[in-house]
């Protein structure tokens, strides 16, 4: 009895890490409402850390390593409420000491006036659709197999088979509740011919960095999820900020103040995988595009670049296949609009405005004098893509 017992509970632990996990909500194509908001601050040292408490919207815990005589006043980004009115409706953050004094809301009307300024063939572009964060999936597996085997062999003797099923079961729940790989942020740089500028979204599942220049907007999929910013803002250089809003997707936009690569010489940087999708909704594979190489002609007749395959896989060089496009890339595109589509394979490509050389190759804190406890360890491979529309 002692044995059935353990192997149904083995059994069971293999059930529950059956059952699928929480879905992520769908990234839309419009911006969304943006959950960032900045205030102005005044802070007098000794002060090393504060918390400014937004309520339900979340909180900004801000490092300042401030010694005793020190003063500093800086803008700092504070976590908004979804659905809220206009920014005059919004409370200011109650600060956790006396020390900082919160002097008021700063540019969130600007930054709205900004992203609305896009229009609507902007903003319906299909957004950056990042990967699932990978689980042990197949090391849970071979521990409930290797339990139960243990088990039925161990039959005739109860208390081992049960401490073996105990054993087990303990694994499997350590395996299943281990902290995932952080995913990488995807980017995807779009463009429209003849325009002098672009706009940048990178997304992010559960967490992203905000380095470099402060970003126009940061939506949130579901939007009611609570999101928890830490901005580190000892030493010099602009502040270091991750935004945390676990289960869920965070996306940022930036104004790109650059055009798009021109298909007559390519002087945006080289491009890997290269697709071109003509008005007629025809597709037709490229390759390979370098730096100040004109357009490639086409590989193979026009043919479907539908696929499931996620975003980044790559071919067997050498071969006949072709390099799949990620369906979020191509689903939802204007049509009657040329497109191209290419994967950006410089490091500098892609980089938030402002960002450092160091900050885009995935170096500790972005900026010089800054604490390394706040780079992600999964920044370091953002995956960047760059579409042009050709109206």
């Amino acid at each position: 009895m002692t044995a059935w017992l353990s192997f149904g509970s083995a059994l069971l632990a293999l059930l529950v890490c059956a059952l699928p996990r929480p879905s992520q909500a769908p990234l839309g194509s419009a911006a969304g409402e943006s959950r960032l908001g900045y205030v102005e601050v005044q802070a007098s040292g000794p002060l090393e850390r504060v918390t400014l408490d937004c309520g339900a919207a979340g909180d900004t815990e801000l490092e300042l390593g401030l010694a005793a005589g020190e003063t500093r006043r800086l803008l700092v980004p504070v976590p908004r409420a979804h659905g809220v009115g206009a920014v005059g409706d919004l409370d200011l953050p109650n600060s956790s000491s006396p020390a900082l004094t919160v002097l008021g809301r700063r540019g969130d009307e600007a930054r709205a006036r900004a992203v609305a300024a896009l229009g609507p063939a902007w903003l319906a572009r299909p957004a950056p659709r990042p990967a699932p964060a990978r689980g042990p999936r197949g090391a849970t597996l071979l521990v409930v197999l290797a339990s139960a085997a243990f088990v039925a062999r161990c039959s005739a003797r109860r208390v081992l088979a049960l401490f073996i099923g105990a054993i087990g079961a303990a694994l499997v729940l350590a395996l299943e509740l281990a902290p995932r790989e952080a995913p990488r942020s995807v980017v995807v740089l779009d463009f429209t011919s003849g325009e002098p500028r672009g706009l940048r979204r990178e997304s992010a599942r559960h967490a992203l960095e905000l380095f470099g220049d402060a970003p126009l907007a940061l939506t949130l999929a579901p939007d009611g999820v609570r999101l928890e910013l830490e901005a580190d803002a000892r030493g010099e250089g602009p502040l270091r900020v991750v935004a945390r809003a676990p289960g869920a997707v965070l996306m940022r936009l930036d104004l790109l103040e650059s055009g798009p690569p021109d298909p007559a010489a390519n002087r945006f940087g080289d491009l890997a995988d290269v697709w071109v999708r003509e008005a007629d909704g025809r597709w037709t594979f490229r390759g390979d595009w370098n730096f100040g190489e004109p357009l490639p002609p086409a590989r193979e007749p026009a043919r479907s670049a539908a696929t499931t395959a996620p975003a980044g896989a790559g071919s067997e060089r050498g071969t006949e296949a072709l390099p799949p496009l990620a369906g979020w890339l191509q689903t939802g595109l204007p049509q009657g609009v040329a497109f191209l589509i290419g994967r950006a394979v410089e490091p500098l490509v892609g980089a938030a405005p402002g960002e450092s050389a160091g900050a885009s190759s995935g170096a500790s804190g972005g900026a010089s004098g800054g604490a390394s406890g706040l780079s992600l360890a999964g920044a370091a491979t953002r995956e960047v893509w760059v579409r042009v529309g050709t109206p």
